[in-house]
């Protein structure tokens, strides 16, 4: 039995009508497959964007006019599926999804949602259409956090960046007001140049923008990088406007609405005045021209191209492919869950006397410290009874890790710069931990921190480790548990001396008893 054929209109020949309709039908499964398997991926980035005001949501639909734009580029292309190649790709992407997933990894995620389009371009269209498509499908990487992560870095250079040249402009213009760090005084009210205010996730999606605009509008490749760059600056730059403009606003009395009336200075105030000159600058350099060739042939024969690639087994067979790999995980991750560990016993029976040292429990940590990271938290400061030494101690357990809660937490990556492992004999071993001389002047602080990790009796020292050891057990053992000791001296101390280093010790030992 065969099915009703139709003419293709610029090639000789016929087409399976039967064919082409299941083909479409598996393309659409792919696409829902996709977005199952993706589900907690794609609402983690949505967070990003609406919640941080990020406007990078935007990206895949400048994707889609960048490609159609340049769709030139697929002129005399075949489509043909690369089914080994694509799903070598397309399974590696979706193991990096899982393992993402099941220890809450969503760099990992965010890697694999782009990779997985790259492997499904190929794997369904061909390793030639990847090829053609390189550069387009590469910026989908910029509606990720990963740029944004990759200069986390710059946030705190920039808030002190944004908070100086907001009061020396202020002061130039003859208002009354004192900075110190990021902090504003003004008569009425301080203000501080928080990390949202920083302007890094804004300078991201700056530039993300600033790509399709100069790309469609632009052919000259130093003016394409110059409204890139101004793009760039434009999300700097609108930021200390923005600050400038609060500080006014808040000037002669403190008002009930920080971010100046109806919130008009808020967070979307960057990105839209930035994107506005930028767009104004490029419509005044504009040279854009149409194709030479601008053939109504040229989409038709593309249009043709992709209906034949519809039409045969191999691609019936690539999408096929594509939806059991999909489905298999989307059905895996929605089935899984980690089993919560229960401590060897309560944080709260952490002892309170330990090598001279009594303690007492705090509700809080303090800065740059952070609360509230794990589940089960002890925090308690300790003095000595005998010279009135101090040390803070924070343990912190995660019978089981998600979004919210991560034992390799981003607001804790500062501990891991410039700190060096140590070793130290502690709970009967040799226990691996890391110090950290804490040295930041303008806050008078001068800390001695050191730190370790417990992993089901795992004992990393680097970062990666620590993670690494989480998603392998949960991989593996379907659990994510682990625990992190931090204690705090005051001062700074290349070695401890012998009261403060038999505390540690003990903190430690108590510490590993607690921790499974």
């Amino acid at each position: 039995m065969t099915g009703q054929t139709i003419t293709d209109p610029l090639r000789p020949g016929t087409i399976n009508a039967s064919k082409l309709a299941v083909s479409l039908g598996l393309l659409l499964l792919v696409i829902l497959a996709f977005l199952a398997a993706y589900a907690d991926t794609l609402a983690e980035l949505k967070y990003y964007w609406f919640e941080g005001y990020n406007w990078q949501f935007l990206i895949p639909i400048a994707f889609v006019y960048m490609v159609w734009e340049r769709r030139d580029i697929l002129q005399g292309v075949e489509f043909r599926p690369s089914i080994i190649a694509g799903s070598i790709l397309l399974a590696a992407s979706v193991f990096l999804l899982v393992a993402g997933q099941v220890s809450s990894t969503q760099s990992l995620r965010e890697v694999s949602i782009v990779a997985a389009i790259f492997s499904l371009v190929t794997l369904l269209f061909g390793a030639e259409t990847t090829r053609r498509l390189f550069w387009p499908l590469a910026y989908l990487i910029l509606m990720t956090s990963l740029p944004t992560d990759a200069i986390e870095r710059l946030r705190e250079p920039l808030k002190l960046v944004s908070a100086t040249v907001s009061a020396e402009v202020l002061q130039a213009l003859g208002y009354a007001v004192y900075r110190e760090s990021n902090f504003l005084y003004l008569p009425h009210i301080t203000l501080e140049v928080a990390d949202s205010c920083s302007g890094v996730n804004q300078f991201t999606s700056s530039i993300a923008l600033g790509i399709p605009i100069a790309f469609t509008m632009l052919n000259k490749w130093w003016k394409r990088l110059l409204i890139i760059a101004i793009a760039a600056a434009m999300g700097i730059v609108s930021n200390w406007v923005r600050v400038m403009l609060i500080s006014v606003w808040h000037y002669h009395s403190a008002k009930e609405s920080i971010h100046g009336p109806y919130d008009i200075y808020g967070l979307p105030f960057i990105f839209l005045v930035g994107i506005f000159f930028t767009l104004l600058i490029t419509f005044a350099i504009a040279d854009k021209q149409p194709p030479q060739d601008s053939s109504s042939t040229k989409p038709g024969m593309i249009r043709a191209a992709f209906v034949r690639l519809l039409s045969t087994r191999a691609f019936i067979a690539a999408a096929m492919t594509s939806l059991f790999i999909l489905g298999a995980t989307a059905w895996y991750l929605f089935h899984w869950q980690a089993q919560p560990v229960a401590p060897a016993r309560s944080v709260t029976e952490f002892p309170m006397n330990i090598a001279g040292f009594e303690g007492r429990r705090v509700e809080k940590l303090p800065p740059p410290f952070y609360t509230g990271v794990a589940p089960q938290e002890l925090i308690a400061n300790y003095r000595n009874t005998a010279d009135g030494q101090q040390a803070l101690v924070y343990l912190a357990y995660f019978p089981v890790e998600d979004e919210q809660h991560e034992l390799v937490d981003y607001r804790y990556n500062w501990l891991h710069r410039n700190a060096n492992p140590i070793s130290l004999d502690a709970a009967g071993q040799r226990l691996q931990l890391k110090r950290l001389l804490l040295d930041r002047p303008r806050q008078g602080m001068k800390k001695t921190v050191y730190f370790a990790y417990k992993i089901n009796g795992r004992n990393p020292v680097a970062l990666w480790k620590a993670k690494l050891g989480s998603v392998m057990d949960a991989m593996l053992h379907g659990r994510n548990n682990g625990g992190i000791v931090i204690v705090v001296f005051d001062g700074l101390h290349s070695s401890l001396p012998e009261k403060e280093n038999r505390f540690l010790q003990g903190v430690l030992q108590a510490a590993w008893e607690t921790l499974p």
